[in-house]
């Protein structure tokens, strides 16, 4: 609608909250206009990875049929709470009893998989991500995830060759964009001939170690070695931006640029994140322009779009008297 539209109504409706007062049009046409938008292949194209997602989105089965569902959620969140305090064993025996009221829900055997990685379990995480990756019905995303689990634990076994053809052919598989920028992250480490450089961030990516500040600390010491590698700029970047510490993530992530970041991919997310830190800091000049950045180099209609709405909002402050 801000192509169709505008800029000036979606200020006035930001205002106001007013739809029809906004746009001079009531919302049974303006939701008709949308439906008729989203229908046209032409200006809404999708991707083998957009259909997927789709069907990994709506194709689930319903939770209101489910067997127990409130007493589920209190055994997951209690879960979820031992694993925050360390507790492992217990949140995996946890998930175990919310999976035995249905063995086939995908979703609940990931969450059980990445318990068992996260308590060392090596054999049974094995063994529960080969029967997802089995599993027709568990959907391709939720393959792809499995998948993924698989050959973290190939290289967490010691078996770096395994883990490596593992990952080079996920490249291709259709998965959530996360996931994919974590596949393509790990298959370029491989490619990586330093082992000084290589094998920290291989532990680090797939295996966790170091955390917190400790990974960053690593992190900016691999950056000082090897200043023109991209990829560590990247995630120093990454994790310096999750630490709150948003001028460090900007800087790295900008020479994560200018060292050449590639596939596309991760430059938009490099660039997404310039954005939202910037328009967080109060930027907004500055997050608009990477907002920009980020949708140029989008191939997905519906991202260009949250992009675009991204970029409007940041101009709406940006003329704001509280922001001059």
């Amino acid at each position: 609608m801000l192509d169709s539209e505008g800029i000036d109504r979606f200020r006035a409706l930001y205002a106001s909250g007013d739809l029809e007062e906004a746009y001079g049009r009531p919302v049974e046409e303006l939701i008709a206009a949308w439906g008729t938008f989203v229908d046209d292949r032409a200006k809404v194209p999708l991707t083998a990875d957009d259909e997927s997602m789709a069907r990994f989105q709506f194709d689930q089965p319903s939770r209101f049929h489910r067997i127990c569902a409130l007493e589920r959620a209190r055994w997951e969140e209690q879960a979820a709470r031992a694993a925050a305090k360390g507790k492992k064993d217990e949140a995996v025996s946890l998930l175990r009893k919310a999976l035995a009221f249905d063995s086939k829900d995908p979703e609940k055997r990931l969450a059980l998989l990445d318990a068992l990685v996260e308590a060392g379990k090596l054999g049974d995480a094995r063994t529960m991500a080969e029967s997802v990756m089995a599993d027709e019905r568990a959907g391709a995303v939720n393959r792809a995830k499995a998948a993924i689990r698989r050959a973290d634990l190939a290289y967490l076994d010691g078996k770096a060759n395994d883990a490596r053809d593992r990952f080079r052919k996920l490249v291709k598989e259709p998965m959530d964009e996360a996931s994919r920028r974590r596949v393509i992250v790990i298959a370029t480490l491989f490619d990586i001939a330093i082992p000084e450089l290589a094998l920290p961030l291989l532990d680090y990516v797939i295996g966790g170690k170091p955390g917190g500040a400790a990974a960053l600390e690593m992190l900016r010491g691999l950056a000082v070695t090897f200043p023109e590698d991209a990829l560590v700029h990247y995630l120093r970047g990454r994790r310096a931006e999750a630490l709150g510490l948003n001028a460090e993530a900007d800087a790295s992530l900008a020479a994560a640029a200018t060292n050449g970041l590639k596939p596309t991919l991760l430059l938009m997310e490099s660039e997404r994140l310039r954005a939202a830190m910037a328009f967080e800091d109060g930027l907004y000049v500055e997050a608009r322009a990477h907002y920009e950045s980020a949708r140029a180099l989008s191939e997905a209609a519906g991202q260009q779009s949250e992009f675009t709405d991204w970029m409007a909002r940041a101009e709406f402050f940006a003329a704001s008297p509280k922001s001059q």
